[in-house]
C-alpha cells in the first residue's frame, strides 16, 4: 500500500513499455543462471500492455541477443572453456535504458 500510495502521490507513470523473449537456464552448482534475450522492443506511446496493434519499436539487429551470465562466489570452469572467455568482467546492460535511449 506504502508503494501504491507512493505512486499515486508522486504522479509516477509508465514512460515506456518493453518486451522481450527470453530463453533462460538454471544449474544448480553454484546456482548459475544463464538467459538469453532477444528481439527486445519498446514502445513510448502506448502502454496499453493488452493493445496487440501497439507499434513496437526493435531495438536490436535481427539475430543480435544479450546474454547475462549470473552465479554465486565464482563460475564454473567448465563454462569459462565453454565460451573460451579467459578473465570475466563485471559489466551492466540495462534493457530499461536501451528502450529510453532510443525513443
Amino acid at each position: 500500500m506504502k508503494i501504491y500510495y507512493n505512486f499515486k502521490i508522486n504522479y509516477y507513470h509508465p514512460v515506456v513499455m518493453i518486451d522481450y523473449t527470453r530463453d533462460a537456464f538454471f544449474f544448480e552448482y553454484n546456482d548459475v543462471r544463464i538467459t538469453f534475450d532477444q528481439r527486445l522492443m519498446s514502445n513510448s506511446t502506448n502502454m496499453d500492455i493488452f493493445d496487440e496493434d501497439a507499434f513496437m519499436l526493435p531495438l536490436l539487429k535481427e539475430g543480435v541477443l544479450i546474454m547475462e551470465i549470473k552465479y554465486n562466489q565464482f563460475i564454473p570452469d567448465w563454462i569459462k572453456k565453454l565460451l573460451q572467455i579467459q578473465r570475466f568482467e563485471r559489466c551492466a546492460i540495462s534493457k530499461y535504458c536501451i528502450s529510453r535511449l532510443a525513443q
